[in-house]
């Protein structure tokens, strides 16, 4: 789980996700390409809010990922591609 404070939201969901990617794979830089629909807006409140990030492979250089606050879809469609 990822933790996001009021001060960084809400430039930094999709740089979040970049982070996981890049944690996930033990291999910073690998992400070529990383897109998603910001689908709400995410009230934090002043202690902060968590980001859950939970991501499945699509294929061999395609990770799926689901992002959620709260129990709320908070990014739609977020995808990372790899470079080969």
């Amino acid at each position: 789980m990822t933790e996001l404070t009021p001060a960084t939201y809400p430039v930094t969901r999709e740089a979040l996700v970049a982070r996981y990617v890049d944690e996930q794979l033990g291999e910073p830089g690998r992400i070529a390409e990383l897109g998603a629909k910001f689908t709400k807006p995410v009230v934090v409140p002043e202690a902060g809010a968590e980001v859950q990030i939970e991501g499945s492979w699509r294929d061999e250089r395609t990770i799926a990922l689901r992002v959620t606050c709260a129990g709320e879809t908070v990014l739609g469609n977020p995808v990372a591609v790899l470079r080969g």
